[in-house]
């Protein structure tokens, strides 16, 4: 079979497959100590859609995490119980089902180096997280771009899957640490990607954009990209975090300031 590639890992098919494998990560404090977290974060990232990555409880298994239970869907069959497994061997672990499935080296390098960007525009060493940005951005790019120019797309309220969100971050943020290094250009292009790729469904993309349309005192494409916000806000009914809804609150007024300037 062919490598796993941002085809598949994008979920950009009209057609979602169903999962037919499950694995679980222990997230118990003891897990959580050991890397349970960054674990399971790298499967989800990685993880072809016949996979599906769930929240786990403890396994018994304390001290030997990261833990990776693999249920059983048999009768008197015992799950099987992975210990220790982080880096190589979470890879490892996706292609080892026998279904030839191979997971693409550029998507393993680029979700790498994007961990590394995000720990770097963490510290705020902008310069640093847009190199490391758009390393992870360049090796996924082509295949990205493969899969846009196809006749599928996301295109519904479903929810944008672990296995895209990682790079349409990688693109968002690349654009956020762009533009605090004052290349508004480069900010554009990597926020409009981003909304791209997201066709427009994820919020901090637009957000991004706005932000980058903002500093370039566009306000058309400011006003656009807030109005698209809101139109998503409408169709979600569900109740805000409060920073979410702190920004919202802010976005709003400056909504309605830009109605009134533009039209």
């Amino acid at each position: 079979m062919a490598p796993f590639l941002a085809v598949s890992v994008l979920l950009l098919a009209a057609q979602k497959q169903s999962a037919c494998r499950r694995l679980e990560v222990c997230l118990s404090p003891g897990c959580v100590a050991d890397g349970a977290l960054p674990a399971i974060a790298k499967l989800r990232a990685l993880s072809p859609d016949t996979v599906a990555i769930e929240d786990g409880k403890c396994a018994s298994a304390c001290g030997a995490g990261p833990v990776v239970i693999e249920p059983s869907d048999e009768t008197n069959t015992p799950s099987v119980v992975h210990k220790r497994i982080k880096d190589a061997l979470l890879i490892k672990l996706l292609e080892e089902n026998g279904d030839g499935i191979k997971i693409d080296e550029n998507l393993i390098s680029g979700y790498e180096l994007f961990v590394q960007a995000e720990e770097a525009a963490s510290r705020r060493n902008h310069g640093k997280a847009v190199e490391m940005y758009k390393q992870s951005t360049d090796l996924v790019a082509d295949l990205v771009m493969q899969a846009l120019e196809g006749s599928s797309t996301i295109n519904d309220r479903d929810g944008i899957p672990d296995n895209v969100q990682w790079i349409i971050a990688a693109y968002r943020n690349l654009a956020k640490s762009k533009l605090a290094t004052f290349d508004r250009d480069g900010a554009l292009r990597a926020a409009q990607t981003a909304c791209r790729i997201s066709n427009n469904f994820d919020a901090l993309s637009l957000e991004a954009l706005a932000e980058v349309c903002a500093a370039m005192k566009d306000d058309a494409g400011e006003l656009d990209a807030l109005r698209q916000i809101f139109a998503l806000e409408r169709e979600d009914d569900g109740e805000q975090p409060r920073d979410v809804a702190l920004r919202r609150r802010e976005q709003g007024f400056r909504l309605a300031r830009l109605e009134k300037l533009v039209g």
